[in-house]
């Protein structure tokens, strides 16, 4: 803090003197202050990094009040943050105030970090109005001057129609920006937005666009998407061999969030095989892509895979393999699933025969709206006790769908 400069006479009174002596000592004051060892900026931010305020303070104040940005915007996280601030452990609680304050004059000098860091204030009120259009403006300037976590809100911002319209375009290029200034987590973002497949263009030639771009981005589940397209004829004409295309890069996916959107291009590409859509039949490659997708838990994969062993395609024929793997689909809620393993336990093949079990399959299938699962359990019941169909019901009353495997 700087001393009010004050207009005394020269010649003071003795009590006048001994006032300012004992002023001086209760109110500690900049010059005392400054006589402590300076710290260097690489000190004050490797303090600043690890929490330790009072090194950090005592380097980053003179700096600021330099006019450094970094520093600026560093000091202005403290004041957010709280904490100790000077020697004797005094906490302070956060000052938001005055956060605002360093962060705006860090902000003038186009600092990313400062900019986000001022869009987050505006995002919560803290320390200002709400404001979710300012926020927007912040973390657009932030993102502009190179701040992933900026972009990454800015993104959030557009998805979510936040102080700004509506817009997955906006918010997908933001993510994108985003993970280029390296926020991982915003390719996570990218793959959401095209599995929920909301908001998006409603004209299916329009979606098909917004499908290749994200494709062209390496996004798996616009890959995905696009394949579908392309193998439905929605939007583009029916093209097997370009649906092809795209569901393979999606297989091949690397990315870490791109493992769903690559396991449903594996059931996509065995069903291709099977049915002879676009290539020749082949149930040996078939087999081969709904495993590496069954084996990534996904329960379509594991009933088609269960019905290859069934019928012995691309397969020896093996009633327990189909049944351990429709039972794997069946714990997950697939309906077809619950089916086939209610029909090998009420047939006792692969599986001893049980009646309470297989009721309790079609129960559940039937619950899940398949009216043939309905009329299919009603006729096992027939065959049943009452204390066998009750502890039948109890089970489907209990049962939950189990995470994949």
């Amino acid at each position: 803090m700087k001393s009010a400069k004050t207009h005394m006479p020269i010649e003071l009174n003795v009590g006048l003197v001994a006032f300012i002596a004992i002023f001086v000592v209760v109110v500690p004051s900049c010059k005392k202050a400054s006589t402590e060892p300076s710290v260097d900026f690489a000190t004050a931010k490797a303090a600043y990094e690890k929490f330790d305020y009072v090194t950090a303070l005592r380097g980053l104040r003179p700096l600021a009040d330099s006019g450094n940005a970094e520093a600026q915007f560093m000091l202005g996280k403290l004041y957010e943050r709280g904490g100790v601030f000077e020697r004797g452990g005094q906490l302070h609680p956060s000052d938001y105030g005055e956060a605002l304050a360093w962060y705006r004059k860090a902000g003038q000098k186009n600092n990313g970090d400062a900019e986000d860091a001022l869009g987050s204030l505006y995002n919560e009120g803290h320390g200002v109005q709400q404001d979710k259009a300012e926020a927007m403006k912040w973390y657009m300037l932030g993102s502009e001057h190179g701040n992933a976590s900026a972009s990454f809100s800015a993104g959030n911002g557009y998805n979510q129609g936040d102080g700004v319209s509506k817009d997955v375009f906006k918010a997908l290029k933001f993510w994108l920006l985003s993970e280029k200034q390296g926020e991982s987590l915003a390719r996570m973002n990218a793959e959401i937005l095209y599995f929920k497949n909301e908001g998006t263009p409603k004209q299916p030639t329009e979606k098909v666009k917004w499908y290749l771009f994200g494709a062209q981005q390496g996004i798996a589940a616009a890959q995905l998407l696009l394949g579908t397209a392309y193998h439905d004829g929605e939007g583009v004409p029916r093209d097997y061999s370009t649906a092809l295309m795209w569901f393979r890069q999606a297989a091949e996916n690397k990315g870490f969030f791109a493992q769903m959107a690559a396991s449903m291009a594996d059931f996509f590409i065995g069903g291709m095989y099977e049915n002879a859509e676009g290539v020749r039949r082949d149930y040996t490659e078939a087999v081969k892509w709904y495993r590496l997708s069954a084996d990534q838990g996904f329960a379509d994969s594991q009933y088609k895979l269960g019905v290859m062993y069934v019928n012995g395609r691309g397969v020896p024929k093996d009633y327990s393999e189909a049944a351990r793997l429709y039972r794997l689909a069946a714990d997950q809620g697939n309906v077809n699933a619950q089916i086939g393993t209610g029909a090998l336990y009420v047939e006792g093949i692969g599986v001893p025969k049980d009646y309470i079990q297989g009721y309790f399959w079609f129960t559940l299938a039937a619950v899940s709206g398949n009216p043939a699962a309905a009329k299919v359990r009603d006729g096992i019941e027939k065959s049943m006790t009452p204390a066998q169909v009750a502890e039948a019901q109890r089970l489907a009353r209990e049962w939950k769908p189990k995470d994949a495997k």
